[in-house]
């Protein structure tokens, strides 16, 4: 409704001629077509303050102009209808080498596999180098944090698997 409007008015920039009534309306089709718009209200209230407090993030890296907290900076999954709201592209071509994330994925079976895949890499391509340490023991670098969050369906047989996740494990 208009709070949603409300959230992309603030969040957009003028970077050519197109109104904002024509960039708004692209983006809100685009996520009604993908069925997307469901998952930009399942936020848990209060995650975002909490992850800003606790952990210092700074960058919501599954979200929307639409669900993005206006303090954080975010990458979106239709980055090219969303780069006039603030959006730094695709979660996908991101180089994750430093910074504090928040990771709210959608909750689809290839999604969450392709993005368990991408924060994965980005922490194997950030351990610190210790010279006096074996491999394995080398720690990972503390200048990058996921905090994640996301929805088990432990009665779908797509997302059994998930159902075994908790949030305390590693």
């Amino acid at each position: 409704g208009q709070a949603c409007i409300n959230q992309l008015r603030a969040r957009h920039r003028r970077s050519d001629e197109t109104p904002f009534e024509v960039r708004a309306f692209l983006l809100l089709q685009r996520l009604m077509t993908q069925g997307a718009l469901g998952h930009h209200y399942t936020r848990v209230a209060g995650r975002t303050a909490a992850t800003r407090e606790r952990f210092g993030v700074t960058c919501d890296l599954f979200a929307s102009a639409v669900n993005a907290p206006p303090e954080l900076a975010f990458a979106s999954g239709n980055a090219d209808v969303e780069r006039a709201f603030g959006s730094l592209g695709s979660v996908f071509d991101l180089h994750l080498r430093r910074g504090r994330y928040l990771a709210n994925p959608v909750d689809s079976p290839p999604f969450l596999d392709a993005a368990l895949r991408l924060l994965l890499s980005a922490l194997a391509d950030n351990r610190i180098v210790l010279h006096d340490a074996p491999s394995e023991a080398t720690p990972l670098d503390p200048e990058l944090v996921f905090c994640v969050g996301f929805a088990v369906h432990p009665d779908q047989s797509p997302h059994a698997p998930l159902a075994a996740v908790r949030a305390e494990d590693p």
